[in-house]
């Protein structure tokens, strides 16, 4: 790669950078525009305020939950993000918006939000009101972006000449040799490790330590600044992209440090508290402030400037005296901010962060930069400029920066400093790469070291064949949860990803539930050997498949981290389960296609990968194809089947998950055979070994079936209320070269599961109506004694509605003579309610509940429900919004006896005393305002 030269650089950054800042703009102004407040990502609505307390350094902390204690939807609030709070009324408008106060989110749970306020005295106004709360648009980073950009435009001189010249001129890269230092105290570090930090010492302008996944990064820079202080007495600016990759090298500095009985380092970070992990506040400089010296004075003269109260004698003089006291507040706080950093050995902030104008007199002898890979070059050189030398630290083979515009990617705006370096030819010699790493099993880092390090990566000792066996409160007899690598898939299993909806920019993220119902069962057998759920992560692409995992797992197991291979980097456990979601006729692979997010992914654990996904669609890319191949080489390989095949004994909803495999079993072959009844387990799932690979491609599964016969997928499942029952046993009919267990016989269905479609009406207890008059014996002859000559499907399917009816609540006494009868005029204006073809069969029943569910259940009414709608909660039936409401479509009944059954008591009126009482002063307070209204009497002059 050559040099660019630095006025074209800066002509196209400005550029690209100005597209981001577009394309963010537009992203906000769509979905304000496109989406109602209730469901925009960017509001949240129907607030409550629960506390309201003051910390982080005397900024008000403002607790707020919803109103009704509900978790919060899908929203794009994250700590850091600037806000603004109100009560919403009929005036609320952008126009007026900015007199609102703002503040930092300084915490974000499932149930409730903390912001942080700098002026927010009176809280009393929020007291009981219904609160919205807003996410903005912050320009701060942008602008901060541009005016770093206009000084390496002028800089012509400086501490970063040389570093400058470096990127933009080619000039070589310039050393000094340094004696061996001497580590021999850290029995830990590795040559690699040494020789960076010797490297680093040396340089006199740019060093670079490539850090690949587990090789002890962070330990080398903290151990780099360490001797640059203590040893060299420099002074150190330490940055990164982000609070939390910075805040994270504070805490291994800080936890160093606490070692230590002298020689400590002063460590001062830069940046708003509500933004920085809690235990590194300590070092904030708001905290040191609050302690320093002259702190003392400065809340003095704020009282005595609080006290001063002007009168109309004296107003000009104590308006120049407030004046002459704020400018010795302002002289005193500058004095003693700057005496803090002057003293500070070592100093701590974002990369935008370090535009700060705190920083703009002082001369650093080295910036490093941890992350340097993940950050945007134009935000690299707002710190590099204040300083001699610096150290870029990073993975170019993770994740790169994030960036919204499309076209602005493809121009090159996501080519960062730390790529540009190790491209150019007289820079390549800088780079020193860290080869041994501390995490990994080694039949996980040999794949990683192949496809993305060209087999320079190695494998501590001590790791390298470590697993999760080894640990001491773990008990694993299965040999696949006990393999290092272990690759589920889910080719010929019907378990095809869900489709996007919408477009453009507001496209929804892609999911499959039926790889979720895997993955979900996969960690439940995890966490049945003992492994803690801490110990345990689910990490999927897409931010979709996040939310339907949470939605699966997180009521049984709430601790269980579920992230997106974004928010997943620089974390690690002992196991990950992968869900990769594609799975699709075309083969299309999506972003999975990205190297980097691969590598990150797969790198996350220790001892422990279950890969599950579709090898046939995967196949296609040459990258993923390589790591199939490495996992069906060096790991075990099952077919989703077996997970479906699995029941908890008493626990899921196997009625569900029964229909759904005889669904995908119908058809498979002219003459279906019958799998082997067996007795359902009560014991936890045990996956059996199977020494087959995983199928391949070369064969169908299943033949093809006609649309009558088309499968109820298990990509349909939904959540449901309460696990169903299933007692007895079920003949399922086996899919055509499928390999089903001896011990299983019935499918896997996660414990809370939905249904859509055609078991969504029965998940809320509602049923054709034939179905409901039937008496018991019909029931026990249809569930039993029919069931010989059956299919299985039909049975399981009565099965499941017998066990449903069975949870309904009894029903209601009878009224009386006169409100029945009144009752009677009042009809359920639904589709075919009470209708139930004397000849239609379950395939039939399913077909005309799938054709209702997608439509407005309103008698002559078209309008499709697939998309937008809204389900009464008294019919439980699907309406569109013009007929919605339960007063016409026939509810009005229901609507009325809720309301009685909820509506407040009537308040008795006041006794004779209290009446009297409130009378009085009643009077006494009109008396007092006719008498204020009377014209006061002139003043005379004599």
């Amino acid at each position: 790669m050559k040099v660019i030269p630095l006025d074209r650089w800066l002509d196209k950054t400005r550029t690209l950078l100005q597209m981001e800042r577009e394309a963010e703009i537009g992203q906000a102004k769509i979905e304000n525009d496109t989406l109602p407040p209730v469901s925009n990502p960017n509001v949240l609505l129907h607030l409550l305020m629960t506390s309201a307390s003051t910390g982080l350094f005397g900024r008000r902390v403002l607790v707020l939950k919803h109103n009704q204690g509900r978790e919060f939807g899908a929203h794009h609030f994250n700590v850091g993000d600037l806000v603004s709070m109100c009560i919403p009324t009929a005036s609320l408008t952008p126009a007026n918006a900015d007199g609102f106060p703002k503040g930092i989110v300084t915490k974000v749970e499932d149930n409730s939000i903390a912001v942080a306020f700098e002026e927010l005295e009176d809280t009393d106004a929020y007291h009981n009101e219904s609160i919205r709360l807003d996410r903005l648009v912050n320009d701060a980073t942008y602008r901060k972006l541009m005016e770093g950009l206009d000084v390496l435009a002028k800089y012509t001189d400086g501490p970063a000449r040389h570093i400058v010249d470096v990127i933009f001129h080619g000039a070589a890269p310039s050393s000094s040799p340094l004696p061996s230092i001497d580590l021999s105290r850290r029995s830990t570090m590795n040559p690699s490790q040494v020789g960076a930090i010797q490297f680093a010492l040396e340089s006199k302008d740019i060093a670079m330590i490539h850090g690949p996944p587990g090789t002890g990064k962070t330990t080398t820079l903290v151990e780099f600044i360490t001797l640059c202080v203590q040893q060299y007495q420099m002074k150190v600016l330490v940055c990164a992209p982000s609070n939390i990759a910075v805040d994270n090298i504070l805490d291994k500095m800080a936890s160093a440090q606490a070692s230590k009985k002298s020689g400590k380092l002063r460590m001062t970070r830069l940046g708003h508290p509500a933004r920085l992990l809690p235990h590194v506040l300590k070092h904030c400089l708001d905290s040191k402030i609050q302690s320093a010296e002259g702190t003392q004075i400065i809340a003095d003269i704020r009282k005595e400037l609080a006290g001063l109260k002007p009168s109309k004698a004296t107003f000009h003089a104590v308006r120049q005296e407030r004046k002459a006291l704020r400018k010795e507040i302002r002289v005193r706080e500058e004095k003693v901010v700057s005496e803090i950093i002057e003293h500070s050995d070592v100093v701590f902030a974002t990369n935008a962060g370090a535009a700060t104008k705190l920083l703009r007199n002082v001369v650093f002898d080295v910036v490093v930069i941890d992350e340097a890979a993940q950050a945007l070059e134009a935000s690299c050189w707002i710190p590099l400029l204040l300083g001699k030398r610096c150290v870029l630290a990073g993975d170019h083979h993770q994740l790169p920066p994030t960036i919204q515009s499309e076209q602005a990617a493809r121009k090159g705006l996501g080519l960062t400093l730390f790529d540009r370096v190790t491209q150019m030819e007289h820079s390549k010699g800088v780079v020193r790469m860290l080869s041994t790493q501390y995490r990994m099993h080694h039949d996980i880092s040999s794949w990683s070291s192949k496809a993305m390090y060209a087999n320079q990566l190695a494998s501590c000792d001590s790791v390298a064949t470590r697993k999760l066996s080894d640990l001491a409160h773990v008990n694993i007899e299965s040999d696949a949860l006990d393999a290092t690598l272990l690759l589920v898939d889910t080719a010929g299993c019907g378990l095809d990803e869900e489709s996007e909806e919408g477009s453009g920019i507001l496209k929804a993220s892609k999911s499959n539930q039926g790889e979720a119902l895997v993955a979900v069962q996969h960690v439940k057998a995890l966490l049945a050997t003992g492994l803690r759920p801490s110990e345990v992560a689910v990490i999927t692409p897409y931010n979709g498949q996040v939310g339907v995992l949470k939605r699966l797992l997180h009521p049984d197991h709430p601790t269980v981290e579920i992230r997106s291979v974004d928010g997943f980097q620089g974390c690690e456990k002992e196991a990950v389960v992968m869900s990769l979601v594609r799975s699709n006729a075309t083969k299309q692979v999506g972003f999975l296609a990205d190297d980097r997010r691969m590598n990150v992914a797969i790198t996350r654990a220790k001892r422990h990968v279950a890969l599950i996904c579709d090898t046939d669609t995967l196949s296609k890319h040459p990258f993923l194809k390589a790591l199939i191949d490495h996992f069906e080489e060096h790991g075990e390989c099952r077919s989703a089947h077996e997970y479906l095949d699995v029941v908890e004994g008493g626990e899921t909803s196997s009625a569900v998950a029964a229909a759904i495999k005889a669904a995908t079993a119908v058809g498979a072959s002219s003459k279906p055979k019958t799998a082997e009844t067996k007795k359902l387990p009560s014991t936890a799932p045990k996956l059996t070994q199977v020494k087959t690979k995983a199928p391949k491609s070369t064969g169908p599964t299943h033949s093809p079936r006609s649309p009558q016969e088309e499968p109820v997928r298990a990509t349909q499942l939904v959540e449901e209320e309460t696990p169903v029952p299933l007692h007895g046993t079920e003949e399922v009919p086996a899919a055509q070269g499928v390999v089903v267990p001896e011990e299983k016989a019935e499918v896997l269905v996660e414990e809370r599961v939905h249904v859509t479609s055609a078991f969504a009406l029965l998940s809320d207890g509602e049923s054709s109506s034939a179905e409901e008059n039937r008496s018991d014996d019909d029931r026990h002859d249809a569930t039993h004694g029919g069931r010989e000559n059956a299919p299985s499907m039909n049975a399981t399917l009565k099965e499941l509605h017998m066990a449903r009816l069975a949870r309904n609540p009894p029903p209601p006494s009878k009224k009386s003579a006169k409100k029945t009868k009144k009752g009677k005029s009042e009809q359920l204006l639904v589709k075919g309610h009470g209708e139930c073809p004397p000849d239609e069969d379950e395939w039939g029943f399913l077909d005309r509940l799938v054709a209702s569910a997608n439509s407005c259940a309103f008698v002559s009414c078209t309008q499709k429900t697939h998309v937008t709608g809204s389900v009464c909660k008294f019919c439980k039936y699907k309406f569109c919004y013009s007929h919605g409401l339960p007063e016409v479509h026939g509810c009005g009944s229901a609507v009325r006896a809720f309301e009685r059954a909820n509506a407040a008591p009537a308040r008795k009126p006041p006794k004779a005393a209290n009446r009297q009482a409130l009378q009085k002063a009643l009077d006494t307070k009109l008396t007092k305002a006719c008498q204020d209204r009377k014209p006061k009497p002139k003043k005379t002059t004599p």
